[in-house]
């Protein structure tokens, strides 16, 4: 919602916040979309290691995005 504009003003910030909280139930899109947001630093300070953690969660939980973008970042 946030994160796209949807119904609301776009906000990263606020987007981040959300996908904390849903991340840290496990939700797979909400950990592989803070990867994107700190690698990029979306509405967030930019962190390469906690992208990296963020796509590794993501990745073993079958997230093919999340498992192609770590491919990239360690060649």
């Amino acid at each position: 919602m946030y994160s796209d504009g949807l119904g609301v003003k776009q906000d990263y910030e606020q987007a981040a916040k959300y996908f904390h909280l849903a991340a840290e139930q496990g939700n797979v899109t909400a950990q592989f979309n803070l990867g994107v947001y700190y690698r990029y630093g979306y509405g967030i300070k930019q962190n390469y290691k906690k992208a990296l953690s963020y796509y590794q969660l993501a990745a073993e939980q079958g997230n093919i995005i999340a498992q192609y973008n770590l491919g990239v970042i360690y060649i």
